[in-house]
């Protein structure tokens, strides 16, 4: 059991880079859904706002 607990801890230099690979990719993906759940809302006014005016133009 100790020992692996130390293997756990005692990553060499590619698992390392994997794993900080994982995390920045997983980072991305959850920062890309917040973004769009934030903006969601101002994005559909500006398009309720601008379909008026394209209809105008038509």
């Amino acid at each position: 059991m100790e020992k692996m607990k130390r293997r756990r801890l005692n990553l060499n230099r590619r698992e390392k880079e994997l794993f900080l690979g994982h995390v920045v990719a997983w980072g991305t993906i959850v920062t890309a859904l917040t973004l769009a759940i934030s903006l969601a809302p101002s994005i559909a006014a500006e398009e309720g706002q601008s379909s008026g005016s394209a209809s105008d133009l038509m």
